[in-house]
């Protein structure tokens, strides 16, 4: 089971505003999209530099370090749909804001689950 982190109080989590919180040492970037919340990694996958979400919550990010843009929603980099983000659960109980815990062996980029075979 995993274990979840309190990050922020929900007050603090504006629909459409992106928030970066610290988790064990790892910057994630928290964007409220109206039908959910998102927590994923917030470094660029090809330059290191801090991903920047467009205020608005329609969930595209840019990296101003190397310009490559994500998607959010998907948790990948737009046009390029082999990388992923590091996604985060995230659950929301009572005033609070939950992400669940990275383990030690969650450095690695999150994949999709599988497709189902037809």
């Amino acid at each position: 089971m995993m274990a979840y982190v309190k990050v922020l109080a929900r007050e603090r989590l504006t629909p459409g505003v992106p928030v970066v919180v610290s988790v064990q040492g790892e910057r994630i970037l928290l964007i409220d999209l109206g039908d959910r919340v998102v927590a994923v990694d917030s470094a660029c996958l090809r330059c290191g530099d801090a991903i920047e979400a467009a205020p608005g919550g329609d969930g595209a990010a840019t990296c101003p370090g190397c310009g490559w843009r994500y998607d959010l929603r998907a948790g990948r980099v737009t046009g390029v749909p082999s990388l992923w983000l590091h996604n985060y659960p995230v659950r929301l109980s009572g005033t609070d804001v939950y992400v669940g815990q990275p383990s030690a062996d969650d450095h690695a980029p999150s994949r999709p689950p599988p497709r189902e075979s037809r």
